[in-house]
């Protein structure tokens, strides 16, 4: 297709964008709308005439359009103009995007700041959520489909995956044996969708890869893994912060039952560990209420003597007159006094909260807790009846967080976040991580001095908790295995299985 044809008497190429397996994808005016826009028509050409593999191609292009149709919707997927078959050929149109892609701004040893990377993973989390709740793999996330757009500086995804499918008469026996065509990138696309086999997860990996490029200025087949767990090895030589490596390490695990479930998931993570929605709320407000408190009574006491009234002659006439201005100063400063003491009033009930309920009075009390976070004592009815469940709601960006203090010497604490993209976060009383972000998950705690934290946060909204617990004994007789060998902690207790698994 050559620039100045014309596409189902409408679309008219300006010129060619890409070309791969699948077909071509234009650049094109569209005709009948007015101002003749811009948009991106893809020619969708399978490879073979084989009858199977045209029906398959078929197909798989109207699951494509549908697919585009429903989450065109969202405001950083383009939307979906038209399709069409033509002379054998398929073609779609879509919006057309005006920016750069993302490949342009992760250059071979330029690392990102780990803010960027942190607002890259939330931006673009934030689309993906959208298109895994609506049933989608996107299967080919990586820098090229993903393009900062003009107009904002927002990342669209583009270039979903279903048309790939779209090949020679191999996918026709793929097919014919009810497996999934195996669709992505080298290097982003983790093992289980090489195999043909993608899952939600698969969609993290390839996310989690692109931003681990970022930070350490590396491509893909510079990343290198362990022999023995498959799990990557990418921290050496930068520096990260423990809590964003902590939700990398986990997108790019190497089973992917082990990885975020979801977008939603890993988007609540970051929410969980305050990587993101972190910032101090009335700060600017407070700080111009004290300025505006602190000015007021010096502008009173100054406006009161303010003229010298010593013309007329004698002193009984100086002390008179003197005594008639001090009267009308009390006077003034007794009426001034009044809005003042409101105003003062009015500033001690802004920095002293009113009595709420007891939870909150005690969380408003704690000079550690963030700004906007809540904490809570799990009662005693947790170690008296084994179990217990609270229901709460989070508003806006705060996390809930449940102390847990027990005077058992070893219990098994087991936890489950009964709402979907709110996970839990588990903390021992020195600050160390015990258990990463996940909506289920289990861990032995041993007596101390100071509370175990509980941790809960992601999407606003309500959500339900359960608290079990049950008494740990001690062996009495240690196996001679034992003895010559530490337990070993099962490998399943440092990342719990996510709900479904």
């Amino acid at each position: 297709m050559k620039a100045g044809n014309k596409l189902a008497g409408r679309y008219l190429v300006v010129k060619t964008l890409g070309a791969g397996g699948f077909g071509k994808t234009y650049l094109a005016q569209d005709t009948q709308r007015p101002g003749q826009p811009l948009c991106v028509v893809k020619h969708l050409k399978p490879d073979s005439n084989d009858e199977f593999v045209l029906t398959t191609a078929r197909r798989l292009f109207t699951s494509e359009a549908e697919i585009l149709e429903k989450l065109g919707k969202h405001d950083q997927i383009p939307a979906l103009l038209a399709y069409f078959e033509e002379n054998g050929q398929f073609y779609l149109a879509q919006e057309f995007i005006e920016g750069h892609p993302l490949s342009q701004e992760i250059k071979r040893g330029v690392p990102w700041p780990q803010d960027k990377v942190v607002r890259m993973l939330a931006d673009v989390l934030s689309t993906l959520d959208f298109v895994h709740q609506n049933g989608v793999i996107h299967r080919d996330i990586k820098p090229d489909n993903l393009i900062r757009r003009k107009s904002d500086g927002k990342l669209v995804l583009i270039d979903f995956g279903a048309v790939k499918e779209i090949q020679d008469p191999k996918v026709a026996a793929q097919q014919r044996t009810g497996a999934t065509v195996a669709i992505g990138t080298v290097g982003y696309a983790p093992a289980e969708q090489a195999q043909g086999k993608p899952q939600f997860a698969s969609d993290i990996y390839s996310l989690g890869i692109v931003a681990i490029c970022a930070l350490t200025g590396k491509e893909p087949d510079q990343l290198e893994s362990d022999p023995q767990t498959g799990e990557l090895v990418w921290r050496q030589g930068i520096t990260v912060s423990h809590a964003l490596g902590t939700v990398l390490d986990r997108m790019v695990r190497y089973q992917y039952s082990r990885r975020y479930a979801n977008a939603g998931e890993a988007l609540a993570a970051l929410r969980s560990f305050s990587l993101i929605g972190t910032t101090a709320v009335g700060t600017p407000s407070a700080t111009a209420s004290t300025s505006k408190v602190a000015a007021t009574p010096k502008t009173q006491v100054r406006r009161a003597p303010t003229t010298t009234l010593v013309s007329s002659g004698g002193v009984d006439g100086v002390v008179w007159k003197y005594g008639i201005i001090t009267v009308i100063a009390l006077v003034i400063m007794g009426i001034l006094s009044i809005p003042l003491q409101s105003v003062l009033n009015q500033r001690v009930s802004q920095v002293r909260p009113m009595p709420t309920s007891a939870p909150d009075t005690q969380a408003d009390r704690e000079s550690s807790v963030p700004v906007g976070d809540k904490e809570y004592d799990v009662p005693d009815e947790l170690f008296t009846q084994g179990s217990w469940r609270t229901e709460n709601i989070i508003r806006g960006e705060q996390r809930h967080i449940y102390r847990i203090l027990s005077n058992l010497t070893e219990i098994k604490l087991s936890w489950r976040v009964e709402t979907p993209n709110v996970v839990a976060v588990l903390f021992d009383p020195y600050n160390n991580l015990l258990e990463s972000a996940a909506q289920r998950g289990s861990k032995i705690l041993r007596r101390e001095d100071a509370p175990y934290r509980l941790v809960i946060g992601g999407q606003p909204g309500r959500y339900g908790l359960s608290l079990q617990v049950s008494r740990v004994e001690p062996s009495p007789t240690p196996t001679p295995e034992e003895l010559e060998e530490p337990a070993r902690v099962p490998d399943n207790t440092i990342e719990p299985p996510l709900p479904g698994r």
